[in-house]
């Protein structure tokens, strides 16, 4: 088999570059219904207040203590939750290291500089940018779907924990 000209393998690059990039929109698309879900519970929760308020008030010891659980539990859980999805909804900037790939610094330089770096651009060079650029990305996606995980995985304690002090609270 003929290895692959330079160009040829810095195409299959940006390929895997391309895709990449559409995996991290994949992570924030389910990423998004974690945050709505959150949202929906702690407003259905916010109408509950009034109720807990007579649990604290009228409550046994053993409810007490039993709400306390129940609500830490959501609190602790929910708030994990919240976290890791705006860690994957709003991710922070990578540093940029001058790639004529990677927007954030193609924004920064002035038009006239990248089109002489871009014109003057090696298929040697081009290619190594793009396998930088195809490792951060994929460094940046396994890390998104990993907090959705973590994030799916805490909303499901934020749950157990508000059904029960749901329950404590309406039977």
């Amino acid at each position: 088999m003929t290895p692959l000209l330079p160009a040829e393998r810095a195409n299959e690059h940006l390929r895997t570059l391309d895709r990449m990039i559409r995996l991290t929109g994949l992570a924030d698309t389910k990423a998004a219904p974690l945050l709505a879900a959150q949202a929906t519970v702690a407003a259905v929760t916010a109408t509950q207040v009034h109720k807990a308020v007579v649990l604290v008030r009228e409550g046994t010891p053993m409810e007490l203590v039993a709400a306390a659980l129940f609500a830490t539990l959501y609190l602790v859980c929910s708030t994990i939750s919240i976290v890791l999805t705006l860690r994957v909804l709003l991710p922070k900037d990578a540093p940029g290291h001058g790639s004529l790939l990677y927007f954030a610094d193609i924004a920064g330089m002035e038009f006239q500089e990248f089109a002489r770096r871009s014109s003057s651009l090696s298929a040697e060079a081009l290619e190594q940018d793009a396998l930088e650029q195809t490792h951060v990305v994929a460094c940046i996606v396994a890390n998104k779907f990993q907090r959705v995980r973590l994030a799916l995985l805490a909303l499901i304690g934020a749950l157990a924990g508000w059904v029960g002090l749901m329950a404590l609270l309406n039977y």
